[in-house]
C-alpha cells in the first residue's frame, strides 16, 4: 500500500515535465527506484535525495521511504 501511494506522491511532486523525463518508477525494499531518459534530470535531482525522502515520507506520514535509486 505504501508502495503505490510512494509513486503516487513523486507523481504529484513532480509532476508532468519529470513524469515525461521517467521512463520507470517503482518501489523494492523500502527504496523508491526512478529510471530516466535524461541523464542531467537524473544528475539534477540526485542532489536532493535527501529532501525529497523527507518530503515524501512527511506526506506519507510515515517513516517509509529508506532510500532512492536514480537510474
Amino acid at each position: 500500500l505504501y508502495a503505490v501511494r510512494v509513486v503516487n506522491i513523486w507523481n504529484d511532486m513532480f509532476g508532468k515535465n519529470f513524469k515525461d523525463a521517467t521512463t520507470r518508477i517503482y518501489v523494492d525494499n523500502r527504496v523508491l527506484v526512478v529510471y530516466f531518459r535524461s541523464s542531467v534530470v537524473r544528475d539534477s535531482l540526485s542532489y536532493q535525495r535527501e529532501l525529497i525522502i523527507q518530503q515524501i515520507n512527511k506526506t506519507l506520514g510515515a517513516p517509509f521511504l529508506m532510500d532512492i535509486s536514480l537510474r
